[in-house]
């Protein structure tokens, strides 16, 4: 959203605009899995979380702040190349 956002468009049937964007999408996500590997959940933390055995393990791990860690990265990553969007 945050790229959407920044690029913006006021035409919803402007297709050149929307590829534009989904363009940018695409290279952050390239991005975001070059980083941590991967761009999915399980991948990142190794856990199904909607197993509670697995996610109790997970959270007694410090699963949060694993997580609040590619959160904050990831926050940053963004920042930096929402300024590079031209």
């Amino acid at each position: 959203m945050a790229i959407g956002m920044k690029m913006g468009r006021t035409d919803p049937k402007d297709k050149e605009a929307v590829s534009k964007v989904y363009l940018k999408c695409r290279g952050f996500w390239n991005q975001f899995e070059k980083e941590f590997g991967s761009r999915e959940c399980y991948q990142l933390t190794g856990v199904h979380l909607d197993n509670e055995e697995e996610r109790q393990h997970w959270l007694a791990a410090g699963g949060h702040e694993k997580c609040g860690a590619i959160v904050e990265k990831t926050a940053q990553m963004l920042y930096d190349y929402l300024v590079d969007i031209k």
